[in-house]
């Protein structure tokens, strides 16, 4: 007994000096929406990561996305995938409590980009995505500036109708 928890204690203290692969902690076959327990492997000891994306890749389709990759070369997924945003709230450590960043809409699909080494991706490039982020932004904002003008001529325009108004 003793020698498999030390066994245990190896491997995890292995992962944390060594660090995760991409696919560790990026990629899920399903979410369950638990972004504490998903960030609890990715958080080294003593540090809180701000954000982390998470894909939805339940037929392993990213499994080949750097093949023949050798260089630091960036290479963008030919499928689509859900993704899945976990932000750190105020929390302090030594707890990280992170909350999913909500999205209009939550099922759209989006292309990868990563970054890829020796054959291997190595970081999620989420930067190709501001398009996407500054649209929930302004989603957000307009639903704020909606809800602290009830009453206003704005009560007849649904904030859906706004947010579409403006990026059409």
């Amino acid at each position: 007994m003793k020698i498999q928890v030390i066994s245990v204690l190896l491997l995890l203290s292995a992962e944390h000096i060594f660090g995760l692969d991409f696919y560790q902690k990026h990629v899920v076959q399903i979410w369950d929406g638990d972004c504490d327990k998903k960030m609890i492997p990715i958080n080294k000891p003593g540090k809180c990561k701000l954000k982390n994306t998470f894909i939805v890749d339940p037929d392993n389709l990213l499994g080949d996305i750097c093949d023949g990759k050798k260089d630091q070369v960036h290479v963008t997924s030919k499928d689509q995938f859900v993704t899945h945003d976990c932000v750190k709230n105020a929390s302090k450590l030594p707890a990280c409590a992170y909350t999913e960043e909500i999205k209009p809409d939550p099922h759209q699909k989006i292309r990868i980009k990563v970054l890829c080494e020796k054959n291997k991706p190595v970081h999620y490039e989420w930067k190709h995505d501001l398009s996407r982020k500054r649209q929930i932004c302004s989603f957000i904002i307009l639903t704020a500036v909606l809800t602290s003008n009830s009453g206003s001529h704005l009560d007849s325009v649904s904030g859906q109708d706004l947010f579409l108004r403006s990026h059409v």
